[in-house]
This record gives C-alpha cells, structure tokens and sequence, in this order.
C-alpha cells in the first residue's frame, strides 16, 4: 500500500501526471516537484521490505516449513528489496534507475516462491489466488518486455507497470495473512 500511497499522495504536484501513460518512477524524476518525498518514501519502503523477508523467513522456520522452501522466498524478497531502494536511490533519468538482471530475475522468482512457500498452508482459495497471480505474470512478463501487444499498449506504460507491480506487491499482503493464521492456529 506504500508504494501506492505515495503515488496517490505525490502526483497531484507532477505537472501533467498520468496514471496511464507516466510509470510510477516519473513522480521520483528531476521533473517532479516532489521527487524527495517519492524517493525517500520508496527507499523506505525497500528497508521495509527486507525486515519483511526476515520476518517471513523467521515465521516460516517457526511454522516448520523446510529450508528449500524459506531460502529462495527470502532472496527474492530481499532482491526486491534492493531494486526497490536502488531505483529510488538512483532516480529517473539517471541510467543506472532500472536496476540489474539479478534484481529482475528475482522479482520474477518472488511470486512463484511465496506460491511454494505458501502451498502447504493457504488453502484452496490461497491456492487459487497464487496460481492467478503466476498466470497474471506469465501474462504481463511478455507484454512488459515488449514481445506482445507492444505497439497497442505503447501509450500505456503507466498501467502496464501498475499491473505488473500488483502481480509482485500483493504476494507479500497474501502471504502474511496466510502466514500468520498458520502461525496463530500452531500457537507460535
């Protein structure tokens, strides 16, 4: 929800702000008269994300999930954590803001990992919800990297990136609620 809050909260500054057509690094640009706010609110939320990984990882070991499953759940989650404070760190246009093929691929290895990590606790509708969110990404991974319907939604970085971003933030709010019934029902 940060990282969508701080969207909401800083484009009204952003002359010409356009949820379709602007991707949210836009808001954090030389352009953006509230750049720091955006940046220092993303690199916030990086720092956040990595204690979520450790938590993560301490509630799965308490829940008994084995190491297989716990170890690539925290490295994607802390990959993520890195690209997130790096492409606040680094601003747009500064080339260095897109980050690294490590932090890609694990953004990528983060859905499917909290899928495996969560598997044996969430249930069906757990379950489902997982599995819509590894075809939601089968879907965007293509469109985002310009294989399919590049042209069609050309204008439409904004809402490309946004969906994208929902196949990888929302995991994180799913699994913490399935997590923590499980640890709640064990007692831990």
């Amino acid at each position: 929800m940060l990282y969508f809050g701080v969207q909401i909260a800083v484009a009204p500054w952003y002359p010409g702000h356009s949820y379709v057509h602007n991707v949210a690094s836009h808001l954090g640009s030389d352009l953006s008269p509230k750049a720091d706010v955006f940046n220092r609110t993303v690199q916030a939320l990086g720092v956040v994300i990595a204690a979520t990984a450790l938590a993560f990882g301490a509630g799965l070991r308490s829940a008994g999930s084995p190491w297989w499953r716990i170890v690539p759940l925290c490295i994607a989650m802390l990959t993520i954590a890195v690209q997130t404070f790096w492409a606040a760190y680094y601003p747009m246009p500064d080339p260095r803001h897109g980050g690294h093929p490590a932090f890609i691929a694990g953004m990528l290895l983060f859905p499917p990992a909290m899928f495996a990590a969560m598997w044996p606790y969430a249930g069906r509708l757990g379950r489902a919800y997982f599995i819509f969110t590894l075809i939601h990404l089968a879907v965007m991974v293509p469109i985002m990297s310009g294989i399919v319907l590049r042209e069609t939604l050309a204008d439409a970085q904004g809402v490309k990136q946004r969906l994208f971003t929902v196949a990888l933030f929302m995991p994180f709010a799913v699994g913490a609620v399935i997590l923590s019934r499980r640890l709640k029902r064990a007692g831990a």
